[in-house]
């Protein structure tokens, strides 16, 4: 019956005209071309600023339209980044409902629904055909029932796990801290290509082994220490600080990537994040991760300093620091950039799409 609901509800919201767009100056023509667009990585930007600075009205066109693409991958991808503004049951099932995707997808959805509150009686009913379908499933029924033995713990141990950073932040987000054997046993024989993800999770969970992980850790080389500030980045967690601040303690890029990931979640100086910004010296890794920290930085303090920077590297030559500095200034609410973003004329679409997403994300709570 749900499902008979939601269907008629996609057809009628399907064959309405497109809504207007938030704000009369605000223009989305280039979004809906990245929606269009055959390249996947513009797809996906282009729903996720869309749905994410969506009125109503215009959510409700443009959901069905997520729901047609040919590409679960796309619609998963798309769902993950805007479930949490909308955590509710009717657009979990919704999504959930979908026929495109598989049983790894489905089980990857009732967990990203579970994360953020909204728990649904259904498991996908189809036999597993891939690992990714055991290891998913496998968590999400350790996780609603943790008394009982699931396959999870021996996947882990056995297996060849995934590289996806998906996987391993949905083994942190479980909280089920009684796979810290596993995840110990798992380390000691893993593949090198996941073994720092899985270090981080084994960190996480097991209190008695973290010191002994983190000294494994800190001295490990460069891209390793890299990796795991990437997969520490947005965890709260107290220790996840504590080994990011061991980690900036180390005299390389890492030890300055540690620094900014303390810094997009407001510990430390916004100068620190502008003289990376701006060096043209520094590897753009570094310049568009300085971009994204301060971004996520101004949502909770104030820094001036710290906008005009952005500002100043919205014509950078490099444009994938450009490209982040204006999607730092919409995660910003930044109103200082309004009025620099509405100046940029330009031909490059991918440019484009990050302005007018950063431009609906500032006019729905301007400064």
């Amino acid at each position: 019956m749900t499902f008979l609901l939601l269907f008629l509800y996609g057809c009628l919201v399907g064959i309405q005209p497109p809504p207007p767009i938030i704000g009369d100056a605000v223009k989305s023509l280039s979004i809906a071309k990245g929606i269009a667009a055959e390249n996947t990585e513009l797809k996906i930007r282009s729903y996720v600023l869309l749905l994410s600075t969506s009125s109503q009205q215009e959510f409700e066109f443009w959901w069905p339209k997520l729901i047609a693409e040919p590409d679960s991958e796309v619609q998963l991808e798309v769902f993950s980044k805007i479930i949490p503004l909308h955590p509710d049951t009717v657009f979990v099932m919704s999504f959930y409902a979908n026929p495109k995707l598989t049983k790894a997808q489905k089980c990857q959805v009732l967990l990203l629904g579970q994360r953020h509150g909204v728990s649904l009686d259904v498991f996908p009913t189809s036999p597993p055909e891939t690992l990714n379908d055991r290891l998913y499933c496998s968590l999400l029924q350790q996780i609603r029932n943790p008394q009982q033995q699931h396959a999870i713990g021996s996947l882990i141990e056995n297996e060849t796990l995934p590289l996806d950073l998906s996987f391993y932040r949905e083994l942190y987000f479980s909280q089920l801290v009684n796979l810290s054997p596993s995840l110990q046993s798992a380390h000691q024989m893993a593949e090198e290509y996941y073994r720092v993800p899985l270090a981080c999770v084994w960190m996480l969970f097991d209190e008695g082994n973290r010191q002994k992980v983190l000294q494994e850790l800190l001295a490990a080389p460069e891209i390793e220490r890299m990796e795991a500030v990437d997969f520490l980045w947005n965890i709260q967690s107290p220790f996840a600080v504590k080994a990011l601040k061991k980690i900036a303690g180390t005299k390389d890029e890492a030890g300055r990537l540690a620094k900014l990931a303390l810094l997009s979640q407001g510990k430390g100086s916004a100068s620190f994040g502008i003289q990376i910004l701006q060096d043209t010296d520094e590897t753009n890794e570094l310049r568009i991760a300085s971009a994204k920290a301060l971004g996520q930085f101004l949502t909770a303090k104030e820094s001036a300093a710290a906008e005009k920077a952005l500002i100043n590297m919205f014509a950078d030559e490099q444009i994938e620091v450009a490209l982040e500095s204006i999607r730092a200034a919409g995660v910003a609410k930044s109103r200082r950039a309004w009025r620099e973003l509405r100046r940029i004329d330009t031909d490059a679409v991918r440019i484009q799409i990050e302005i007018d997403g950063s431009l609906r994300a500032i006019s729905a709570t301007k400064r």
